[in-house]
């Protein structure tokens, strides 16, 4: 019987209270990744991270295991565009690649970010990467505010 795949599309905005530069230099540079990467609770250590086309990246978060996600880069544009494979490789979802793109603009107040998740494996998926997306937004945000 052939099993049929649904996909789903989580897209987030927030402005962030942080010059567009700032904002992406904490997507782009590991020792600032790994400062607020995860929502709460959750300690975040970038492996691997290189930035351009092509680039890969590979993070370890902790929290009550280690869960492991590494991709790659196919689009970056400094201070305003970053797009990535997103592959767990371990837990529930573990090999299904899905992609992420994080776009960056000037607004009063800051940084308006815009974070679309594609290819998302059903409800599920969307529902726990929505959760864990808006924790490290959170975490984002607090971090650029020196929090």
């Amino acid at each position: 019987m052939d099993s049929i795949v649904t996909t789903a599309e989580l897209e987030l905005k927030r402005v962030i209270a942080a010059p567009r530069e700032d904002v992406y230099r904490a997507w782009t540079e590991a020792d600032a990744l790994s400062a607020w990467f995860g929502p709460k609770g959750v300690t975040a250590r970038i492996t691997e991270l290189d930035p351009r086309p092509g680039g890969r990246y590979r993070c370890e978060m902790k929290e009550d295991g280690t869960y492991i996600v590494a991709g790659r880069f196919s689009e970056v544009v400094p201070s305003q565009r970053l797009v990535f494979t997103w592959t767990w490789e371990n837990g529930h979802f573990a090999g299904i690649e899905t992609e992420v793109e994080v776009t960056l603009a000037d607004v009063a107040g800051g940084t308006e970010l815009t974070l679309i998740h594609r290819r998302l494996p059903g409800e599920e998926a969307h529902d726990k990467h929505a959760q864990g997306w808006n924790g490290s937004l959170d975490c984002l945000a607090d971090y650029l505010a020196g929090r």
